[in-house]
């Protein structure tokens, strides 16, 4: 059954860089915003990485055979966001993924 106050999320995927997936969530935000009188949270986002591709052709989810890629650090970002509830935390702010790589290289 459809709740029209229940809350809508957006996770950004495959995007090419932070920019690009914090404006392409922006954009999408705006416009339902806009057009569609409801509001959409961002939750953050994973950008596209080799290993993704790789992971699926190995059938086994990147997050277990890439635990320290970006992308992998990105979806536990995501979680973590989801899972705390925090929408203003870091998570979900442009560079944030920046700052890990450089901690995990």
């Amino acid at each position: 059954r459809l709740n029209p106050h229940q809350r809508i999320y957006i996770v950004v995927n495959m995007a090419v860089s932070t920019y690009e997936a914090v404006r392409t969530a922006e954009k999408i935000i705006n416009v339902s915003r806009h057009f569609l009188n409801k509001n959409i949270e961002n939750l953050g986002y994973v950008l596209d990485h080799d290993c993704i591709g790789q992971a699926v052709r190995n059938q086994v989810p990147f997050v277990h055979r890439y635990p320290k890629s970006s992308a992998a650090i990105q979806v536990q970002a995501v979680a973590s966001t989801l899972a705390t509830g925090d929408l203003r935390s870091e998570h979900v702010k442009e560079g944030f993924v920046a700052r890990l790589l450089r901690i995990f290289g």
